[in-house]
């Protein structure tokens, strides 16, 4: 049973795409929040996520493996700011910045309010958390391991038409409206994800633990400090 914040059906549509893509989770019921880690073949290597369903939307969370030193004043407050820049312009979800213990994330909100999200809808949100923590994480490592400025950081992670095309205005310079399918083309593009169908992998990402059990996320304090935040 769902939690008394959370809609049945929404909860049963995830567990269904969550099936559906063969990805293992767990499910806490009390607080309808799926966990559940995937591997990526890219720099960074996999991410944890969270999904949270309530009554009329879904917020997808992608947890960094990468935490800012919270004991570390300097640091922190360089990573403030660079992400604070990274989340200037963006236009689908946005970085998260614990200054208890220095975690950081990316959310990807879904509005549910009279309609069901499809199940590309949900893999683009998984998609786009993937992408955005996979973009800055050059930054957030020369951060935290070798003293960056966040200015310097960010100039890294930003170089690029991927990033130009995603701070682009709402509008064309004609007025019409940026596709959104192609923004999101793009994001999967930059994580090296693939659909279905498009090449010898069955799923869009890897399982990062082929032999774990149904729970694989890591059952500590941390998690659940997170889980009760949402």
């Amino acid at each position: 049973m769902a939690g008394n914040n959370s809609s049945q059906a929404l909860v049963n549509l995830v567990k269904n795409f969550l099936s559906k893509s063969e990805w293992l989770y767990s499910f806490d019921e009390d607080r309808a929040i799926f966990s559940f880690t995937l591997g990526l073949r890219e720099k960074l290597h996999r991410v944890t996520y969270l999904i949270n369903v309530h009554f009329d939307d879904v917020v997808v969370y992608g947890f960094s493996p990468i935490s800012a030193d919270a004991q570390n004043a300097s640091q922190m407050a360089e990573m403030a700011e660079f992400l604070s820049r990274a989340n200037y312009g963006l236009k689908n979800g946005n970085f998260e910045f614990d200054f208890n213990d220095g975690e950081i994330r990316y959310k990807s909100f879904i509005d549910c309010d009279d309609l069901e999200p499809s199940d590309n809808v949900l893999r683009d949100s998984v998609h786009c958390c993937a992408a955005m923590l996979n973009r800055y994480f050059p930054g957030i490592l020369d951060i935290v391991y070798y003293g960056a400025e966040a200015k310097e950081a960010i100039k890294k992670c930003e170089n690029s038409r991927e990033l130009s095309l995603r701070r682009s205005h709402d509008s064309n310079s004609d007025g019409s409206s940026i596709d959104l399918d192609s923004l999101l083309e793009e994001l999967r593009s930059m994580a090296g994800h693939h659909d279905e169908g498009d090449d010898d992998d069955n799923s869009d990402m890897e399982n990062a633990d082929d032999d774990s059990d149904e729970e694989t996320m890591d059952d500590d304090s941390d998690d659940e400090d997170d889980e009760d935040d949402m």
